[in-house]
């Protein structure tokens, strides 16, 4: 007999990038404009025009939208820190497991790095509330002990990138979760 859960992570996450730009860029910002690189990079849809403020940016510092410088990570997801939890229920809905994501047992990915003098570390994150949906199907019951949290890091936080079961992969099913307004960017330097 086949099983199936829904693992919901919950509370607190958000929307994360680490990327490269070329170092002769991120000096450029540091040294011209530091304190309006988070509005750059964060805001969407940049034109480089008058109408949207970017038009004095020359050219060549100019940069793409967050979520498009991602060589290093890009993940919509939960963080590893107190007070996040996540429910498990089974798929006749009358079992509900709640636990602190911090109780469980925990794996983590190695970090991507840069090892380029050529190029600087960017991050940028938008802050979500909500709950992220994932799912695993099983031919026995579920046993909580046995699941795994997967984490990366993520500057200093850790991020919720995945769940494993022995050695079975959680699949990820999607967010639903609203933007809390809240929004950082900076160059690693």
């Amino acid at each position: 007999m086949r099983y199936t859960y829904q693992i919901f992570a919950q509370n607190i996450g958000g929307e994360r990038v680490k990327g490269t730009i070329p170092t002769k860029v991120a000096e450029w910002w540091l040294e011209k404009y530091p304190d309006l690189f988070q509005s750059y990079f964060m805001h969407e849809g940049k034109t480089h025009d008058e109408e949207d403020d970017w038009g004095h940016i020359p050219e060549e510092y100019q940069l793409g939208d967050f979520n498009e410088i991602d060589d290093l990570f890009h993940a919509d997801a939960p963080i590893l820190a107190d007070g996040q939890y996540i429910e498990i229920h089974a798929d006749n809905d009358k079992d509900v497991i709640k636990i602190e994501l911090k109780k469980l047992k925990s794996k983590h990915n190695r970090e991507k790095t840069n090892n380029s003098n050529e190029l600087t570390i960017v991050y940028g994150q938008k802050f979500y509330q909500g709950v992220w949906d994932y799912e695993l199907t099983l031919d026995h019951k579920f046993v909580a002990s046995k699941l795994i949290v997967i984490t990366q890091s993520w500057g200093s936080e850790k991020v919720v990138i995945g769940f494993e079961y022995q050695g079975e992969q959680a699949k990820y099913i999607g967010t639903d979760s609203q933007h809390i307004g809240t929004t950082r960017a900076w160059i690693d330097n």
